[in-house]
């Protein structure tokens, strides 16, 4: 099974700027770029035209702007986080040819082709300009957030080893998902997002959905798969008072919330019983509705908590 998706993704998914991590020699492959002599890449502007790109890449090689260095060193590099750094052009990171984490949130980029980088797997590129996003060469992307951009077009079709996409606040009706998700042992699970109540809904159920895309929610996208059987239920319920629904494998939590007026309806979905794929479940305190959050994402997960939210553990389990 094909993991999820989504989480409120205020926070960004991976921290600290880039890290570093030994490696083999370099593969004949690569993309050479414009180099000084045989086996160095120039960190100039014909290989990064954007400054501030240029600049950072130049501090994660160790090297000064215009320095030319040896291609080993860009083979090393495994994750980067450029983020909120006023990037408009990530044009040169086709020459880290074994990156496998790419976070460049909340920059001014209207493009990126990562269709070199085929190691990569989390590509998370939320809060940009983005009107088209290419990513059918990466058939081992893993995790893609994409969300708050301008894209129209998405294909995932190729993308048999995707686990989670977040694509809300784009332009996107009709994505391709991967074909792989196609499964008759799992329900893809969707999520939706209420703009009039801030509340986020789950369901696995397709009419559903849509009746409520057409009564004004916002679909957000493909959130986990789940068992389509399992002996552990997952219970959703409804307050009434808030128009806020909850989730829990906690027939205690359940029985508690019905007990407060909290309206029952019934199973919502299934746990993996197998416990492959974790979702954590954070609390936000100030909020009146839309106050949970559910994320496969540990570093999304701790972010929310180190930002005042509560760490209430593991909500339940997704399918691979």
């Amino acid at each position: 099974m094909k993991k999820l998706v989504m989480g409120i993704m205020s926070a960004s998914l991976l921290t600290g700027m880039v890290s570093v991590l030994p490696v083999a020699a370099m593969e004949t492959n690569m993309a050479e770029g414009h180099q000084e002599a045989e086996g160095t890449i120039l960190v100039d502007a014909i290989n990064f035209p954007d400054p501030v790109f240029r600049s950072k890449v130049a501090a994660l090689l160790g090297a000064m702007p215009g320095q030319g260095v040896n291609a080993d060193a860009f083979n090393a590099v495994k994750t980067m986080d450029v983020s909120k750094s006023g990037i408009q052009s990530l044009k040169g990171i086709e020459l880290f040819a074994k990156l496998t984490t790419l976070n460049c949130d909340d920059n001014q980029l209207s493009a990126l082709d990562v269709s070199q980088n085929t190691q990569l797997k989390t590509l998370s590129c939320q809060s940009n300009q983005l009107s088209e996003l290419n990513v059918n060469n990466n058939l081992e992307l893993e995790i893609l957030n994409c969300h708050n951009n301008q894209i129209r077009i998405l294909n995932l079709s190729n993308n048999m080893c995707l686990e989670s996409v977040d694509f809300w606040g784009n332009y996107i009706v009709d994505p391709l998902y991967p074909n792989s998700w196609n499964r008759s042992d799992v329900a893809l699970m969707f999520r939706l997002y209420n703009p009039g109540s801030g509340e986020h809904f789950y369901t696995a159920n397709k009419e559903e959905k849509e009746f409520l895309e057409a009564s004004g929610w916002t679909g957000e996208g493909a959130g986990w798969m789940a068992p389509k059987e399992s002996t552990v239920p997952v219970y959703r319920l409804y307050n009434p008072n808030s128009g806020d629904h909850h989730y829990t494998m906690s027939v205690e939590e359940k029985d508690a919330l019905i007990g407060f007026g909290w309206n029952d309806e019934g199973i919502g979905w299934y746990s993996d019983e197998n416990e492959q794929i974790p979702l954590y479940r954070q609390f936000n305190p100030n909020a009146a509705t839309g106050s949970h959050n559910y994320t496969t994402l540990q570093e999304e997960h701790l972010s929310l908590i180190r930002m005042g939210w509560n760490d209430e553990g593991i909500a339940w389990y997704a399918k691979k």
